[in-house]
C-alpha cells in the first residue's frame, strides 16, 4: 500500500491529504501528472526528473479560486469581492516539460510560466536566487553531484550586482560597499549591506505604517529589498522623498555605527520555554549568507516561525530550507542530503549539535536509490 498523509484539504476534497501510492509508481511525465492529481495538500511547485534526461515541473495543491487576485492580504469573510470559489482543478495549475533540461524555480514568479495560469499568489520570492542558479550552471556544460552540492551551498547575493550602478550613486564618496562583490562570506561587508538597506526600508516604512508593523516589514516580506528599490528610483516623489542620495546616506551612517555581530540560531517551538531554550538552541557566529543567496540564511520570522520568536530573538537568523537533497539518477544512483536535525534518535543535546556542526560545514550523507 502507498504511503497516505492527511493533509489540509481533507473535508473539502475527498480524495485525501497526500496520497503518494501513484507517485511511487509513476515511470514517465504523464504517470507523474496522474499521480499528482490525486495529491490535495497545501499547494506547491512539484519537479519532475527522468533517465532519459526529461525535467518538468508542476504547482499541485488545494489553491482557491478567488473573486480578486488579492493572494496574501487579509480581506473580509463577508465582502463578496473576496470570495472564493472552490478550489482550481489539477488541469488549470501550470506546468510543463521544460525542453532546455533545466528547472530553476527558487520561489521566484517566472512570466514564462506563470503569466497565462489562473492567480496563484501574490507572495513571491525575488529573482536573484534562480538568476545565480542559472549563471552557476552556465559554468559548465557537465555536472554532477559535487558540483550541484556546491551550488546549493553557494553564499553570493548578486542583488548589488544586479543593481549596482543606482546603489553605488546612493552611497557615500568611499564606501567599501561600493567594490563588494556580493560574497556574503566577507561577513562584515554583508551585514553593513544588510543593515544599510533595512535601515532605509524601515525609514520608508515609517511614512506609511504604524512603528510596530514598519520595524517588522523587512523580516516578514520576501521581496523588501526590491520595493524599496522600486520606490527610491521610481517612485520618490510620491513617497515624499525629494533628496533620496540624502535619505539612502543617512540610513549608511546608521548602519555603519551598528556593531553587534549576529548568530545563526536552530529554531523549535519548544525553545520558547527555558528548558527547551538550552537545550534546543544550538547557535554560531554569522557566518555569510541571506535571504538571496542559495544558502539561505534568514533574519526573519517568517511563515510559521512567527511563533517561535521571543523578545530576544532581533539579532539572530536562522536556517532556511529544511534540507538540502541532490539526487543523481545516473548508474551511480545516489542521494546526497543534508538536514539540520539527526536522521534517528532524539534531536536535543549533543545529538543536535554534531548535526548542525555537519549542515554548517556542508557535509552530506550519501544514500543509495536502489
Amino acid at each position: 500500500e502507498g504511503l497516505h498523509l492527511a493533509g489540509p484539504g481533507h473535508l473539502d476534497a475527498p480524495l485525501g491529504g497526500v496520497c503518494l501510492s501513484e507517485l511511487a509508481r509513476c515511470h514517465d511525465w504523464p504517470s507523474f501528472q496522474a499521480g499528482l492529481a490525486r495529491m490535495t495538500n497545501a499547494p506547491m511547485l512539484t519537479v519532475y526528473a527522468d533517465r532519459h534526461g526529461q525535467v518538468g515541473w508542476h504547482a499541485v495543491g488545494l489553491i482557491p479560486r478567488r473573486a480578486r487576485p488579492l493572494g496574501s492580504l487579509v480581506r473580509a469573510l463577508d465582502d463578496p469581492d473576496h470570495r472564493w470559489d472552490g478550489y482550481l482543478r489539477f488541469d488549470e495549475l501550470p506546468g510543463r516539460l521544460e525542453p532546455g533540461g533545466v528547472v530553476a524555480y527558487a520561489n521566484q514568479y517566472a512570466r514564462a510560466w506563470f503569466d497565462a495560469a489562473p492567480h496563484l499568489s501574490n507572495r513571491w520570492h525575488p529573482p536573484t536566487r534562480a538568476w545565480r542558479i542559472a549563471e552557476l550552471l552556465a559554468r559548465t556544460s557537465r555536472h554532477d553531484a559535487a558540483s550541484l552540492c556546491a551550488v546549493q551551498d553557494d553564499r553570493v547575493d548578486r542583488f548589488l550586482e544586479h543593481h549596482r550602478a543606482f546603489l553605488v550613486a546612493l552611497l557615500p564618496p568611499g564606501a567599501r560597499l561600493a567594490t563588494w562583490d556580493g560574497d556574503t562570506r566577507d561577513v562584515d561587508a554583508a551585514l553593513l549591506f544588510e543593515r544599510w538597506l533595512a535601515a532605509m526600508v524601515t525609514d520608508l516604512t515609517r511614512r506609511a505604517l504604524p512603528p510596530a508593523l514598519a520595524d517588522r516589514y523587512a523580516d516578514a516580506w520576501p521581496g523588501h529589498r526590491w520595493n524599496l528599490l522600486a520606490i527610491l528610483r521610481d517612485h520618490a516623489a510620491a513617497w515624499g522623498l525629494d533628496d533620496v542620495p540624502g535619505f539612502a546616506r543617512r540610513a549608511y551612517l546608521r548602519a555603519l555605527a551598528v556593531d553587534d555581530h549576529p548568530a545563526i540560531e536552530f529554531r523549535h517551538s519548544l525553545r520558547r520555554h527555558p528548558l527547551g531554550r538550552l537545550l534546543l538552541s544550538p547557535r554560531w557566529r554569522y557566518d555569510g549568507g541571506s535571504r538571496e543567496t542559495l544558502h539561505v540564511a534568514r533574519r526573519n520570522t517568517d511563515f510559521l516561525t512567527a511563533s517561535q520568536a521571543g523578545k530576544s530573538d532581533a539579532a539572530h537568523y536562522h536556517f532556511g530550507p529544511a534540507f538540502k537533497l541532490v539526487h543523481d539518477l545516473s548508474p551511480a544512483a545516489t542521494t546526497h542530503y543534508a538536514i539540520p536535525t539527526p536522521t534517528r534518535g532524539t534531536p536535543l543535546g549533543l545529538t543536535l549539535r554534531r548535526t548542525l556542526a555537519r549542515w554548517r560545514r556542508g557535509h552530506r550523507g550519501v544514500t543509495r536509490l536502489r
